[in-house]
């Protein structure tokens, strides 16, 4: 699992999230939309990130899982909020990790360290979302900036997984639980509406396009019979 190519900018950052310190990661972040007539004004970590990658937010760390991951698991929710707000943010990034019993120890201290340090670390998150980490974390203010979101909830990870089946129910409120059972049955009243309102949008178009064709068609139709096709 050892990246032959290593990413400073992203594990900085990670690290960064994961250690809460608010400052830094806002010297971090201000480079992303930064311009190069700004340049002078950014502090020197900021700009040496910035010759780096001017999208880190949304960079992987070597081993897998992204930035928002660390974030929603450092368990602050003013930098959630902070990070959420970030123009260009990818929500949907998913975990690219292969974390299994082999994996190096190496590997595993770096995930502690660069993602959590109470998770497991052979534990399998390999295409889990913002929100499964969020369900893991189990920590209701980061769950419902998450919700609020309105990403998929019914998105699974690569052991096929909702991310209802990452609370750590030894350790997660019942309100907490309650408050994500409510928010994804209101998420699929809301998609099932939408997905009602675009089948009955493309019946109509539907409707409009077979009628245009029968008009041609007459049109065509009695144009032969009158000799002038």
């Amino acid at each position: 699992m050892q990246a032959p190519w290593v990413i400073p900018g992203s594990r900085s950052l990670c690290k960064t999230f994961v250690n809460r310190d608010f400052n830094r990661a806002q010297q971090y972040v201000q480079f992303i939309s930064a311009t190069m007539t700004d340049l002078e004004h950014l502090k020197p970590n900021a700009c040496r990130l910035l010759a780096i990658s001017p999208t880190l937010i949304n960079t992987r760390h070597p081993l897998g899982w992204a930035p928002l991951h660390a974030v929603i698991l450092s368990g602050d929710p003013s930098l959630v909020k902070f990070v959420l707000d970030l123009p260009g943010i990818n929500l949907t990034i998913k975990d690219t990790s292969t974390f299994n019993p082999t994996s190096p120890a190496a590997d595993i201290l770096c995930r502690q360290q660069e993602l959590c340090p109470n998770i497991c670390g052979t534990e399998s998150t390999s295409g889990a979302t913002a929100l499964h980490f969020a369900c893991m974390r189990g920590d209701m203010e980061i769950l419902n900036l998450v919700l609020e979101m309105s990403m998929s909830h019914d998105m699974r990870d690569d052991s096929k997984r909702l991310p209802l089946e990452y609370f750590d129910l030894e350790r997660v409120t019942p309100a907490t639980v309650q408050a994500y059972l409510t928010a994804s049955k209101a998420w699929r009243m809301r998609w099932r509406l939408l997905e009602k309102k675009g089948k009955e949008s493309i019946y109509l178009l539907d409707a409009h396009v077979t009628l245009y064709f029968l008009r041609r068609y007459d049109s065509i139709l009695w144009c032969h019979t009158q000799g002038r096709l």
